[in-house]
């Protein structure tokens, strides 16, 4: 029985990790990635197999290096618990936005893992999120006007 309920376990954690469109990784003590799920190929571009001995920095655009202070940056992936959002540079050629989050992993079991993260795509988010402030921005260019308006013909 405890066989059946381990290869159960086992089934069930391979289902799991081949059907998540988040991207889950595992990492070392240095973050470098040691297991990835196969939604990387979607999140990221590149097949999980190509993300061992990789680290999610790797994949930063070279225009949101330039826009943060790079050792800060890496603090915030050095923090677990922290919601992050950044810009990589798909596989696809395309800039993405991503969100991850970073977990400590207890060290008792299994010392070779220090931190597990989720990442997902967020890229259509962050755009609607833009188009939204843009008209905004808009409406109240055009209620300043107006109240310009009504004030230059009184």
């Amino acid at each position: 029985k405890k066989t059946t309920l381990m290869f159960s376990t086992t089934n069930v954690h391979q289902l799991i990790s081949n059907h998540t469109t988040d991207m889950v990784c595992l990492h070392d003590a240095d973050n470098t990635i040691r297991f990835a799920t196969p939604s990387s190929l979607k999140v990221l571009g590149f097949p999980s197999e190509t993300l061992i001995g990789r680290k999610l920095t790797d994949f930063l655009s070279k225009d949101f290096i330039n826009e943060m202070d790079f050792t800060t940056l890496m603090r915030f992936f050095d923090q677990p618990g922290t919601r992050i959002r950044y810009q990589i540079n798909h596989g696809e050629g395309r800039l993405r936005w991503l969100e991850t989050t970073y977990t400590v992993l207890d060290t008792v079991g299994n010392v070779q893992y220090r931190s597990l993260s989720t990442t997902r795509d967020i890229t259509e988010s962050v755009h609607l999120t833009e188009d939204l402030m843009t008209a905004l921005s808009k409406e109240q260019e055009l209620s300043k006007f107006k109240t310009n308006l009504y004030s230059v013909a009184s």
